[in-house]
């Protein structure tokens, strides 16, 4: 019942953001023969989450219809993630429901149990390795099974490793065996495909946007943690129950003195630590809900002397959750439609409330397809109109409509090659994810014709080395050359010089 009541509420709140058609864009080039590329003269890896890229490829292959296939992979896949706690984890009926009671009513863990965005699968993905992990023993096979299953979330997103890490190095210790090392590297044999695969394809171990949003911004440190802090604040004011549940989550662990629980509180601590120095997200929340989960496992895994602490437990996580602003609860079809709050005083944004009106579930079985969102609708005129070039930022419904014959470029360098690599403008305010760059002086004329244009020269010759990478034949020896010169820093002199200038 418990479980019912979750995917119900879920399914009425899913949606699907704009950042996820970036990685759609990839999907539907790569099911109509344009390769694994977002514009399609260059390959840019421009999604951060190459399985969830593959496994929608799949299903896309079938349905050619991208909203109600991720709608449904998306609720599926949370859904598993669930009956993994109850079935898997759960001490009891009522850990297991006092568990689905907090994903529940959690903002961030329903909001991002669709959004088009890799956090389903990372959820199933993170559960299932919960699961081996606490119902197997310290041996040599569970850890193979964990080195597979934390390498498909590394598959999904790289810095989930944090998630996984500790337990592996803890069931390493435990196994104390030099062969151990072996067994991780096998397991992991997924992932280094990948990575030998992006190196070969797109030139690169990371993709585009790790440069555009991490590696190339120009923002210290000491900023981007200020504002990593104003995340945790910002998901305490409107989604109070996540916290509340982390912290109980780790207390609880903590309070068992069950030593396998340790290495569960490591990776979510260095997960939300290094939340907080990338800055946080400009999205409400998203980088809470696998956090949570892992904490919410630990609860469920309580064996109190009786039930009462259970449900007094219960009565708390019911208060608190009905106390936030939007409880998932009691989301409608008018959601963001009725002066729903969506951007703090630092950027921060919930993020369904800004799309939901028009990319919301129940907004679709209302006849509100997404493809009239006005970024939707300019996209489907620049495809009309066979527009080559368009400069912009909010590219994702936009590069969707558009088509594989409208060439994007990316002001926020996510989906740009050479835009990700300079650092971000000064001179305008930044959001975390939206660091605005600087068009060079003949750049938008080289993309046009063909033709170097650009007019200062270091960065010119930058460009050459980088677009031979991007879009120059994949076996020539000389491309490999390029590629081993740009990724150990032989060319990062000519960008600091023409920054300088």
């Amino acid at each position: 019942m418990f479980t019912s009541l979750f995917a119900i509420v879920v399914l009425r709140s899913a949606w699907i953001h704009d950042d996820a058609y970036i990685t759609f864009r990839t999907v539907d080039n790569f099911i109509n023969g344009y390769g694994l590329t977002w514009n399609t003269a260059e390959r840019v890896q421009a999604y951060t989450h190459p399985l969830w890229m593959f496994v929608v490829s799949a299903f896309y292959f079938f349905t050619h219809d991208v909203f109600y296939t991720v709608i449904c992979l998306s609720v599926g896949l949370s859904v598993a993630a669930v009956l993994l706690l109850v079935f898997g984890t759960a001490s009891s009926i009522w850990t297991g429901a006092l568990g689905i009671g907090v994903l529940t009513l959690s903002k961030a863990f329903v909001d991002y149990s669709t959004s088009g965005l890799e956090n389903p699968l990372t959820h199933g993905i993170f559960a299932s390795f919960l699961v081996v992990y606490f119902r197997s023993k310290e041996n040599l096979d569970s850890l193979y099974f964990l080195s597979f299953i934390a390498a498909l979330g590394v598959l999904n997103r790289m810095d989930t490793l944090l998630l996984f890490l500790p337990v592996l190095v803890f069931v390493l210790l435990k196994v104390r065996r030099v062969r151990g090392l072996g067994v991780v590297a096998a397991g992991f044999l997924p992932f280094a495909v990948w990575e030998a695969f992006s190196l070969f394809y797109y030139g690169f171990l990371f993709p585009n946007t790790a440069y555009a949003k991490l590696l190339g911004t120009g923002v210290g440190v000491a900023e981007l943690a200020r504002h990593g802090l104003y995340y945790l604040l910002n998901s305490a004011r409107t989604d109070p129950v996540t916290l509340l549940a982390i912290g109980g989550g780790i207390a609880v662990a903590l309070s068992s003195k069950d030593v396998r629980d340790l290495p569960v509180i490591g990776g979510i601590v260095a997960y939300l630590i290094y939340v907080v120095l990338i800055g946080g997200d400009f999205v409400t929340g998203r980088f809470m809900a696998a956090p949570l989960l892992g904490a919410v496992v630990l609860l469920s895994r309580w064996r109190p002397v009786s039930r009462i602490p259970v449900v007094a437990a219960a009565v708390v996580v019911l208060i608190v959750g009905f106390s936030a602003s939007d409880p998932p609860p009691l989301s409608t079809a008018a959601y963001g439609s009725l002066g729903t709050p969506q951007m703090d005083a630092n950027g921060i944004a919930d993020e369904r409330a800004y799309y939901y009106p028009y990319a919301g579930f129940l907004r679709a079985l209302q006849n509100v397809p997404i493809s009239s969102h006005p970024w939707a609708i300019e996209g489907l005129q620049a495809r009309e109109k066979r527009v080559p070039l368009v400069t912009r930022g909010d590219i994702g419904y936009f590069g969707f409509h558009a088509g594989p014959q409208v060439h994007v470029v990316d002001l926020w360098g996510l989906a740009d090659p050479l835009l990700a690599r300079l650092p971000a403008r000064t001179d305008v305010r930044w959001r975390v994810g939206h660091f605005t760059r600087a068009v060079p002086d003949g750049y938008l004329e080289t993309l046009a014709s063909g033709h170097n244009r650009i007019a200062d020269k270091n960065l010119a010759i930058y460009y050459d080395r980088l677009s031979f990478i991007t879009r120059g034949p994949l076996f020539d020896t000389n491309r490999w050359i390029e590629i081993w010169k740009m990724n150990t820093g032989a060319y990062r002199d000519l960008v600091n010089s023409a920054v300088a200038k």
